[in-house]
């Protein structure tokens, strides 16, 4: 089972990425060092960070970190799932709301009539919503593009 994830202000992207893929991560902004620092401590967290120097903080107090590089968010999360050792959900079994991390359930067209653009209806297939914060997502041209960013990712893992 991999750790309870904590992601830092300047990992907003990454944390998209990680949920999108399947991965729950907690995402704090606006937040200090020393609220992000208690906050991984007392929840018993592993902090991501790409502040070399809240790392430092992190190993001081013995708190479980791992420093990201600022690289692309594939390299980032294929440091992460080497790391760890995690595997992947399969691509879109696992995927979770990129706002909030709730888990995205299918959806029929009829539910979402609307609700949604009728152009958008008319051209896609496959739609979900949050069961979180209610969003609606469908496979758009950005479905394609993280699929490709999903096989980078395990390719970079392997």
């Amino acid at each position: 089972m991999p750790p309870r994830f904590l992601a830092d202000e300047m990992l907003a992207k990454l944390v998209r990425f990680m949920r999108v893929m399947g991965l729950p991560v907690r995402h704090l902004e606006g937040k200090s060092d020393s609220s992000i620092l208690a906050i991984a401590k007392i929840g018993n967290f592993t902090l991501l960070t790409s502040d070399e120097e809240l790392a430092l903080r992190c190993k001081k107090r013995k708190i479980p970190s791992l420093y990201l590089p600022q690289e692309s968010v594939e390299r980032q999360l294929s440091l992460i799932i080497r790391s760890f050792g995690i595997r992947l959900p399969k691509f879109s079994s696992g995927t979770l709301c990129p706002a909030c991390g709730g888990k995205l359930l299918k959806v029929r067209k009829a539910h979402l009539i609307g609700k949604i653009y009728p152009a958008v209806l008319a051209r896609r297939r496959l739609f979900w919503r949050c069961g979180k914060c209610r969003h609606i997502y469908w496979s758009g041209t950005h479905y394609i593009r993280l699929r490709k960013a999903y096989n980078k990712v395990l390719k970079l893992s392997s």
